[in-house]
């Protein structure tokens, strides 16, 4: 499932900030 990859990357991302 890399498209579920790629969107937890992004909200992770998004939480760190």
């Amino acid at each position: 499932m890399l498209l579920y990859y790629r969107l937890n990357f992004r909200y992770l991302e998004n939480s760190s900030h």
